[in-house]
């Protein structure tokens, strides 16, 4: 279960990163556009931690945002939408932090990778 949640964080943080960094100048400087991310990232963070797991996903989930469940794709936010109405996220916590974050040089494209804690009721 963390694996694939793992993954989900993974995903839809890398394409709301995407779809944000596509939008921005190409002239805005590396360090810019990193604390930008660095500033999504921690509001991501805020917002699964305050409003819970699933509403979390789906505030920052781009409309054509890809969740990777059970090695099948969830295709766009409405799906994902629809599969998180199938399960419940009460009790359940998740904490993010990036560990690192790279900017491609023509600020076109970011990732992140970082670590995570998930704390489910049993």
């Amino acid at each position: 279960m963390q694996k694939h949640l793992f993954l989900q964080v993974r995903v839809l943080i890398y394409l709301t990163l995407v779809a944000m960094v596509a939008c921005h100048s190409s002239q805005s400087s590396d360090a810019v556009l990193h604390e930008e991310i660095k500033a999504v990232e921690a509001a991501f963070n805020n917002a699964v931690r305050q409003r819970g797991i699933h509403q979390g996903f789906l505030e920052f989930a781009a409309e054509d945002a890809i969740l990777i469940r059970n090695a099948k794709a969830v295709e766009g936010r409405q799906a994902i939408k629809d599969r998180f109405s199938q399960t419940s996220d009460t009790g359940a916590e998740l904490s993010w932090t990036p560990r690192k974050i790279e900017v491609a040089g023509s600020g076109d494209l970011a990732y992140s990778f970082g670590d995570y804690i998930y704390v489910t009721v049993d």
